[in-house]
């Protein structure tokens, strides 16, 4: 290991983060509502620094033949990252399995000529990647940057997919801190840029605009290394809660007033029999399927008749709780905000004060029932 250099040494990091990772997704699997595609995404990692295994500790004749065939894994795992983001914010799948296979087996039918280039060639390829001459290697050049491209897009979608759910998750949570993503869009824009820089060193390298014969060596190692961060975060133990409503459910889904208040009343009623508003982490999905009315119908009442979202909706029972609380006890400040679920006791109060200022009165569905 003393005579190991430092390209050596990153290679063999990498890896090793990477058996961690193995050993998280198989302990953890269970337990995460995207495990399947995070599975395939940790198992078939590795071949992203195939190519650099073979550069940093060399390679026999006998094996040179697997040079250059792995460029299509991170157009793979942005897919399979994809539909793991989609699983974890949005119960109902979006994407077809075309979209997570389809592109890499694009860039494998572009690489087809790869595999009529003799060992020697295909080793000399390896060891001083080409620069220029785009006629005669453009099946090297040419699934480079269509990687970069699918990657860039798949991961723009996620970031757009995180950020829509945040968007509506006061409209299907009650505690949203418990279930806001604050880690994980970062890390996506992280992909984008590895994607952006490798289409660029790309670029430049197909047009030989710049002698920059290590581009290959920068792609995959910032790809390897982005994709197992990402990884990482994703295999975080974590509440989920993926949402029931669809992102255009604001204005396509108009149910009749009658259906709304017939929906709203019987929540209502589930709400006090069931003192729901004391369940911390509270979902749309959970409080609807207890009260026997659909998630969107609910989701649509509260909005329309009540002009609140289903968090506000929630937290005019639980202030009206906490108040009660307050008023018949000696409970501290802090103890009822910590047994309601809100986030510290300054918070309790910010939320109180604008309890009193905006949310009026309780509806009247409720009538004089205590919570």
């Amino acid at each position: 290991m003393e005579n190991l250099n430092p390209y050596q040494s990153v290679v063999l990091a990498l890896l090793g983060v990477w058996l961690i990772t193995l050993a998280l997704i198989w302990a953890r699997f269970d337990r995460l509502v995207h495990g399947k595609y995070l599975l395939i995404a940790v198992l078939i990692w590795p071949g992203m620094l195939v190519d650099e295994w073979m550069r940093a500790f060399g390679v026999s004749t006998a094996w040179v033949f697997l040079a250059g065939l792995f460029q299509c894994l991170p157009a793979l795992s942005a897919g399979l990252l994809l539909s793991c983001v989609n699983a974890m914010v949005q119960k109902s799948p979006r994407y077809s399995p075309a979209l997570r296979y389809g592109p890499p087996l694009v860039i494998l039918v572009g690489q087809f000529p790869l595999l009529f280039q003799t060992a020697t060639a295909r080793l000399d390829m390896l060891e001083h990647p080409p620069v220029g001459q785009l006629l005669e290697y453009w099946y090297v050049y040419g699934p480079h940057l269509l990687t970069g491209f699918i990657v860039l897009v798949m991961a723009t979608r996620c970031v757009e997919l995180f950020y829509q759910y945040h968007g509506q998750l006061s409209d299907q949570v009650v505690d949203v801190h418990l279930y806001r993503f604050h880690v994980a869009p970062g890390c996506f824009m992280g992909l984008m840029g590895v994607a952006f820089v490798a289409i660029i060193l790309t670029t430049f390298a197909t047009f030989g605009l710049l002698n920059v014969t290590f581009w290959q060596v920068v792609n995959n190692l910032f790809y390897a290394a982005a994709f197992l961060a990402t990884l990482l975060v994703l295999l975080e133990l974590r509440p989920f809660a993926p949402s029931p409503l669809p992102p255009e459910y604001r204005d396509t889904h108009v149910y009749a007033e009658s259906v709304m208040r017939d929906t709203l009343n019987k929540a209502e009623h589930a709400l006090i029999r069931d003192k729901a508003y004391k369940h911390i982490g509270l979902r749309l999905d959970q409080f609807a399927a207890a009260a026997k009315v659909d998630p969107i119908v609910l989701a649509q009442a509260t909005r329309v008749l009540l002009k609140r979202n289903f968090r506000a909706f929630m937290y005019h029972y639980r202030l009206e709780y906490a108040k009660k609380i307050l008023m018949r006890t000696d409970a501290r400040v802090s103890t009822v905000a910590r047994r309601l679920g809100f986030q510290s006791e300054k918070f309790l109060s910010q939320v109180f004060v604008k309890y009193i200022h905006h949310m009026g009165k309780p509806p009247a569905a409720v009538g004089q029932e205590e919570p």
